[in-house]
């Protein structure tokens, strides 16, 4: 008997956690669900019939790649974009790269088997529906593509149910693949050979390629490329003399330059096929501000592919700012002027790391809102379910007693998490208010969420002075301390994720009741001079370079301060040297924010002598008062010997006042 041929494929399994006690309905609504989801997901479309198999696996479907591991790769993104990401019924992602051999099934269809199937199903076993999982033989075919190597993270050794022992790995979230469309003439040589050169080589990138050749012509065709050009980071022209002159192609052109002036993108790269001669007509016209890549010949699909990459990752021309927005309060995620800091990252990362108690301290109005609020949205697109409380909008009632601050909270979870249940009627005044907060969350939240959860806690300093504030951090603590002595338990998948201002020692004395002293603990820090000239670029470079210098002393750096001086400046066409001079001014462009700190200031009679003393060079006398007036956001330093006004505006409208 003749033995099997093998090859090598790369296995994308999946199924569903908890698919078998679901009715019929909802198992039929989630298989098609999946299945649409195969359908549309671009590495599958550009595969040939014998390329990917697709298998039925009851509660899920297995993809077989006989191409790239790049190819599974990017299919296994797409399907937890698409359907494991906040779903309701977890859809679990394995992969392996390995041996099979195909092989005929009962029903006369292509099947596979062996240890390439074998371990993707054990990969897949890993996983919980929050990240995508692999086994390390896939893990070493990727590291070769310089896209993903960057991206792997090591998940640690796991057993089978055989007692053999693997490591396995996962995927970080890294930054979303830019998207890049194809505008080309169809049946047009040597055209093909240049869009099948991009379609399959991009990708090897870390770019995401969309092509109309997987779609049937018509109504859903035409709603399609003008949906993608719109909504590519790049637009990608292959032009023969044949495509130069096709309407089709024009058309095409003239949508994506049109959405390039509304928003400055997509970018727009025309790829000349043949030749570098110049192109007559209406689409000459519209390409000749842009720079050309050539293809001559198949000698040159190396050097385009890296030409088109580097072209693509080529820093642009300044183009004007964005709209602007108002400036002051929370960001949006969007927001076009939100400055990127490391502590953006380690956050994010704290965050999908499930570290148990994650910390963020920064002076006042210095971005930790807008951080937490970006940062949990990452968490959330992976998978992590969260809640938010923002304890400045509480009222003073809902905090007069630790009884009532844990009944809305409690009504919040229930209303962002969409639970049943009334957090009322299992409330029993004989337990006290923190048991009764604890069974909540044991009994009600963990028992109906199943995946990881953070609960986020904005402007905490609110309760320090509280006389309750010792029992509700010292509940905090003992859930970090009970995660860590039982992970094994619920609380293990839950987080808390905690900003505040205020040095937390001044009004905690018994650190083994503190959360501020264990887990993750990051600081947010004022924008630096490269920040700074971030910041200036998306405002359109108001300032040169020895201009930001002078920016940098006015404002430090101040996130708030520095974002409302560009406002002005681009919004009003005012000068540098005349916001100089009008900055300390209560009529000027931070008259608002300077009398608020003044009036904030004249409130504490003891600080307000510390400043007087601090401005006519007397040290601070005490580390209470450096730390106060640090997380206040008016001084800046490590320590009470380093301590400094944080910006210029500060000192001279002081001065001025006091």
């Amino acid at each position: 008997m003749k033995t099997p041929a093998t090859e090598t494929a790369h296995v994308l399994m999946t199924d569903r956690v908890g698919f078998s006690p679901l009715s019929i309905e909802e198992k039929t609504r989630l298989e098609q669900e999946l299945l649409e989801a195969v359908r549309s997901c671009p590495a599958v479309q550009r595969q040939g019939p014998e390329d990917c198999l697709k298998l039925d696996g009851g509660d899920g479907i297995s993809l077989v790649f006989f191409g790239e591991p790049t190819d599974a790769i990017e299919a296994a993104e797409y399907l937890h974009r698409h359907v494991a990401e906040g779903a309701a019924v977890r859809l679990r992602i394995g992969l392996n790269s390995g041996l099979v051999t195909r092989r005929e099934d009962a029903n006369g269809k292509t099947n596979v088997t062996g240890p390439g199937i074998e371990w993707a199903q054990r990969a897949m076993a890993c996983a919980d529906g929050s990240r995508i999982v692999m086994t390390d033989y896939f893990a070493v075919n990727l590291r070769a593509f310089e896209a993903w190597r960057n991206r792997l993270v090591d998940l640690g050794e796991h057993r089978t149910k055989h007692d053999e022992t693997f490591r396995v790995f996962g995927l970080s979230p890294g930054q979303p693949a830019a998207k890049l469309a194809i505008v080309y003439r169809r049946k047009a040589k040597p055209d093909n050979h240049v869009v099948d050169l991009l379609e399959r080589g991009l990708p090897e990138f870390g770019y995401r390629v969309f092509i109309d050749r997987h779609l049937s012509i018509g109504v859903e065709w035409a709603q399609a490329i003008e949906k993608e050009i719109r909504g590519a980071d790049a637009v990608l022209v292959v032009l023969s003399e044949r495509a130069a002159a096709s309407e089709m192609v024009l058309f095409e052109l003239e949508t994506a330059i049109d959405q390039y002036q509304q928003t400055g993108k997509p970018k727009v790269l025309p790829i000349r096929v043949g030749t570098d001669e110049a192109i007559d007509g209406d689409v000459g016209a519209l390409l000749h501000p842009f720079q050309f890549a050539l293809w001559t010949g198949p000698e040159d699909d190396h050097a385009l592919l890296r030409a088109v990459h580097d072209a693509l990752n080529k820093a642009t021309e300044p183009k004007p700012a964005p709209r602007l927005e108002r400036v002051g309060g929370a960001m949006s995620h969007d927001s076009p002027y939100y400055v990127t800091r490391p502590t953006d990252q380690e956050f994010v990362q704290a965050l999908l790391d499930r570290d148990g108690i994650v910390l963020v301290k920064g002076a006042r109005q210095i971005g930790k809102t807008s951080l937490m609020a970006r940062a949990l949205r990452t968490a959330s697109d992976a998978g992590v379910r969260v809640v938010w409380t923002d304890l400045q909008s509480f009222g003073r009632s809902q905090i007069e007693s630790d009884e009532k601050l844990y009944l809305a909270i409690a009504a919040e979870f229930v209303s962002q998490l969409g639970l049943q249940g009334d957090p009322f009627e299992a409330w029993r005044p004989m337990f006290g208010a923190n048991t009764n907060f604890e069974r909540f969350l044991h009994s009600v939240v963990l028992e109906q969420v199943s995946g990881p959860l953070v609960w986020a806690i904005d402007e905490v300093d609110r309760l320090f002075t509280l006389s309750y504030s010792g029992d509700f951090f010292g509940l905090i603590r003992s859930w970090y301390n009970r995660r860590n002595a039982r992970p094994d338990e619920s609380w293990s998948r839950f987080s808390i994720a905690i900003a505040y201002a205020t040095e937390a020692r001044l009004f905690i004395s018994d650190l083994n009741q503190s959360p501020f002293n264990v887990g993750t603990r990051l600081e947010l820090a004022d924008f630096n001079p490269a920040q700074l000239a971030d910041l200036n670029e998306r405002y359109g470079r108001p300032l040169t370079a020895t201009e930001l210098e002078r920016f940098h002393a006015l404002v430090g750096g101040q996130p708030y301060l520095a974002r409302r001086g560009f406002d002005e400046m681009v919004r009003h066409g005012v000068s540098l040297g005349e916001l100089e001079e009008a900055a300390a001014h209560d009529e000027g462009p931070f008259g608002d924010h300077l009398r608020r700190l003044l009036v904030a200031l004249s409130s504490d009679p003891v600080m307000l002598e510390e400043v007087r003393g601090f401005l006519g060079g007397t040290p601070l006398r005490t580390e209470e008062a450096f730390y106060r007036l640090r997380s206040g956001g008016l001084i800046a330093g490590a320590d009470r010997g380093v301590a400094r006004l944080r910006c210029g505006i500060y000192g001279e409208y002081l001065r001025r006042h006091l």
